[in-house]
């Protein structure tokens, strides 16, 4: 699952349905980006993933966005939780 992070963005966005747990189908909105095209929302969910460690959790109010081609992640709520994030290359850790 690859998830692009992204500073400025104002939600957590999908376009992989089966990923989306606890799918609530009756939000619907549009979300605007940053070349000013609005794309429609068809719901809101959870998306499970597995940490390194092995624990489960949940990145929660994630948007189902149909067409979007890759996933989104606001960073500013992973920091705000005490996420710690990595990459190849560095670490990311917020407290």
């Amino acid at each position: 699952m690859l998830w692009y992070l992204d500073t400025v963005c104002s939600n957590h966005m999908t376009g992989n349905r089966e990923w989306i747990i606890d799918f609530d189908s009756n939000v619907k909105n549009s979300v605007r980006f940053a070349d000013n095209c609005m794309i429609s929302v068809e719901g809101i969910g959870k998306v499970r993933f597995t940490c390194k460690d092995g624990k489960v959790d949940c990145m929660n109010d994630v948007l189902y966005v149909l067409s979007m081609k890759n996933n989104v992640v606001k960073l500013v709520t992973c920091t705000r939780i005490g996420k710690e994030l990595k990459d190849r290359n560095s670490t990311c850790k917020s407290y």
